[in-house]
């Protein structure tokens, strides 16, 4: 015969148990959401960066806020792109060399 305080110890260790597993289980989902989330506006944010390049200003106002919405290592991504994607484009680089800053960040590094 089993110990009736032995069976409540288990349902409660049992319980507990499933509880941890859950929460961990919401976080590993939301943590992972957030990821997915992340990289969806960065790549989204690329592609508007690409369609508003027919004008200069308007690039450099996207471009802003870009830099301003995204993460700290996004915006290092972003950089990378960005000096990719001036030499393809050179008279947006010589605007954004013309107008240079923007919140105290220089938008393009000199290379």
């Amino acid at each position: 015969m089993i110990n009736p305080m032995l069976t409540k110890i288990y349902e409660l260790f049992w319980f507990f148990c499933t509880i941890k597993t859950q929460k961990k289980h919401y976080l590993y989902t939301d943590l992972k959401y957030r990821i997915i989330m992340a990289r969806a506006f960065y790549h989204y944010t690329l592609t508007i960066l690409e369609k508003v390049s027919f004008n200069p200003e308007l690039f450099k106002k996207e471009l802003e806020k870009a830099y301003q919405s995204l993460l700290p290592y996004e915006r290092a991504e972003l950089k990378i792109w960005l000096q990719k994607f001036l030499l393809k484009h050179p008279q947006l680089k010589q605007y954004l060399q013309q107008a240079d800053r923007f919140d105290g960040q220089k938008i393009i590094e000199a290379s």
